[in-house]
């Protein structure tokens, strides 16, 4: 196989990928935004921090890949997604194994936000 059209496919395919990561992560935010607050108001909060965030740490990770490198600022994006994970889980599930939804912490949910972007 041609090396350029490996790159095209790898490329799209990469692109399929972290679009559909993107769409998949607005969407949960906000419907699980609404089951832990009750309010469709504010449903809309995660979406925002995120792009807030992402605004305002784009300039600082750049400075950071320029200086270390891209490899090491991608495995550091890389740590804080996964960080972010694991408070969005802990955010989300309910406390002593109950049902309800009631006894999760927004808070916990919203922190980690701004680092999926």
């Amino acid at each position: 196989m041609n090396t350029s059209l490996r790159n095209i496919i790898l490329l799209v395919i990469g692109q399929v990928l972290a679009l559909t990561s993107v769409i998949t992560l607005v969407t949960y935010a906000a419907l699980v935004s609404r089951m832990l607050t009750g309010s469709t108001s504010m449903a809309t909060i995660p979406a925002a921090l995120a792009m807030i965030a992402a605004a305002l740490t784009a300039y600082k990770a750049s400075m950071f890949m320029k200086r270390f490198g891209r490899k090491r600022g991608f495995q550091f994006g890389a740590l804080f997604a996964l960080l972010s994970g694991i408070f969005t889980f802990s955010g989300i599930y309910p406390r002593q194994r109950l049902n309800s939804l009631k006894h999760t912490s927004f808070c916990l949910f919203r922190m980690p936000a701004p680092s999926f972007w």
